[in-house]
């Protein structure tokens, strides 16, 4: 019977990603949206061939070492999951060793920054920190690092809010992010140079930074609050779309969504009703993805500069020496679903 050695011989056999491979056997590949049938595959396979990594235990003996863990929250947005996969590239790319572990509520990040020292694990990158356990997350994150001063972070997509700009972080901690204020100030600014008195904002609270900021210049929001219990993007973009279908007599009526795939699929229920984007409905998105610009209308959106906060993070997974935090501008790209103001029809 063949024999596998290691996760990158069987995931070479298999045919697929050790990323992939590593969701399946660790059963977390339905909120990856792994397919059930390349799951069936894969598990079928290791038990035939009586395939099961141990790097764990060979990392707690000491006889291997795991050199980063990538710590990401239960529920990502797409555009952390795109950087997620161009990560695991750039650590395959350079032979490293990592272990995945997902984030969760206070008691389990608690008991997942122990198994890092039990693994004897001194590296961890975590996608998207602040998004993984709501309003006390800056603090714990703050705690958490000053405690361990032995573990590495890196704070990959870190937001920036008026709250976080002072905060002195321990030598330990490396940050790239953005400044959060102000890439929704930007947008509110946009859509006032484009022309707009009002727009609306879904699946948001009134408390949200482009509501503060739009009534501090005097632009009116019509805030819809959050959509609750819903869980497919697609659907929510439906709902939205259905929402606005409502509205009498829509001319110029500008919308602000915070995701690019709750946008799009707001854009197709709209146009398959008849309505006209931009002249009746403008969107304004949050990603930049790069789905949005092959559309049936090219999106404009807050992109992410991605490839600047990868390029960062390669050098802190291969131990590169690199400034302790890099914060990037977001920049508008411009669409068709609400193109400048130059560019609109009278």
């Amino acid at each position: 019977m063949k024999k596998f050695s290691n996760m990158a011989e069987f995931a070479a056999h298999v045919g697929l990603s050790r990323c992939t491979v590593s969701f399946i056997l660790n059963d977390k590949w339905r909120i990856h949206n792994i397919s059930p049938k390349t799951a069936k595959r894969v598990l079928d396979l290791a038990e035939k061939y009586q395939f099961t990594p141990n790097y764990l235990g060979l990392a707690i003996n000491g006889k291997i070492k795991i050199d980063v863990a990538i710590l990401l929250p239960k529920n990502v947005y797409d555009h952390h999951r795109e950087a997620f996969f161009r990560l695991i590239d750039i650590i395959d790319a350079n032979g490293l060793k990592y272990l995945i572990m997902q984030l969760g509520d206070d008691k389990n990040n608690r008991q997942l920054i122990e198994r890092l020292h039990n693994f004897r694990i001194d590296k961890a990158v975590v996608i998207a920190a602040p998004i993984f356990a709501g309003h006390d997350s800056y603090d714990w994150w703050l705690q958490t690092t000053r405690k361990n001063p032995e573990i590495r972070f890196l704070l990959y997509d870190y937001r920036i809010n008026c709250k976080q700009k002072g905060l002195v972080w321990p030598e330990n901690v490396h940050i790239t992010g953005f400044d959060a204020g102000l890439a929704y100030e930007n947008i509110v600014e946009y859509i006032t140079a484009a022309g707009y008195t009002s727009f609306h904002l879904f699946n948001a609270s009134k408390s949200h930074p482009a509501v503060q900021y739009s009534q501090k210049i005097g632009l009116k929001v019509h805030a819809h609050g959050k959509f609750v219990g819903e869980t497919s993007l697609f659907r929510l973009g439906e709902r939205i779309g259905a929402q606005l279908a409502e509205l009498p007599n829509p001319r110029r009526v500008a919308v602000f969504i915070g995701d690019d795939t709750v946008t799009i699929s707001t854009v197709k229920y709209l146009l398959e009703r008849g309505f006209r984007v931009p002249e009746n409905f403008a969107f304004i998105s949050w990603d930049g993805l790069a789905i949005s610009e092959y559309f049936l209308r090219t999106v404009t959106t807050l992109e992410i500069p991605h490839t600047k906060m990868l390029s960062y993070a390669k050098n802190f997974v291969t131990g590169k020496d690199c400034e302790q935090s890099l914060i990037v501008t977001p920049i508008i790209r411009v669409g068709e679903t609400m193109p400048q103001k130059k560019c609109m029809s009278p």
